[in-house]
């Protein structure tokens, strides 16, 4: 079950090769995936005026770290390299970690993955850059080499039945 109230969802870029390991439950090996995105902030029209200006105080981006553990980090390894686009659900975990040496107290947060999926932008560029002309006018001289060269007369359309059970004889039943 998901814990609605501190689920967290995001939609960004790999910024490096995540750091695979792997862990024993039982008779089970687990692995574990630990990495970074980038993830874009929305500028209001004020930040974004800044920036154009050459204002570089303005925070652009967020990175933020994950964990996957589990089933879906063959998936991770297989298709998402770095600069890769991709989509991560998952809550926001804090920790605090000692030094032996040093006794020094760390705190931090990562957020723990349930799920990680392609993103929307990723699925449109896989279909072509709809922007660029020379790749467009590509496409459509490809179409048209690719369409038939004889006339086709598509058959009529039929009529569906009344009901559905207008194909049964009335002593038929199917059930």
């Amino acid at each position: 079950m998901i814990n609605n109230a501190n689920l967290c969802q995001f939609e960004g870029r790999m910024v490096r090769d995540p750091a695979f390991s792997s862990f024993q439950v039982g008779q089970d090996t687990v692995e574990k995936a630990l990495f970074t995105i980038a993830v874009d902030r929305a500028l209001s029209s004020g930040q974004r005026q800044k920036v154009k200006a050459g204002d570089t105080s303005i925070k652009k981006t967020d990175f933020i770290p994950c964990s996957l553990i589990g089933g879906q980090v063959p998936v991770l390894r297989s298709y998402f390299p770095v600069g890769k686009a991709i989509k991560v659900i998952g809550r926001y975990t804090e920790y605090k970690t000692t030094d032996n040496q040093t006794g020094q107290v760390k705190y931090g947060h990562i957020f723990e993955l349930d799920s990680i999926g392609f993103t929307v932008q990723d699925a449109k560029n896989l279909q072509g850059n709809a922007g660029a002309p020379q790749q467009r006018q590509q496409q459509q001289n490809y179409q048209q080499q690719a369409a038939p060269q004889q006339n086709y007369q598509q058959p009529p359309a039929q009529q569906p039945p009344a009901n559905n059970f207008a194909m049964f004889d009335e002593n038929d039943s199917p059930f």
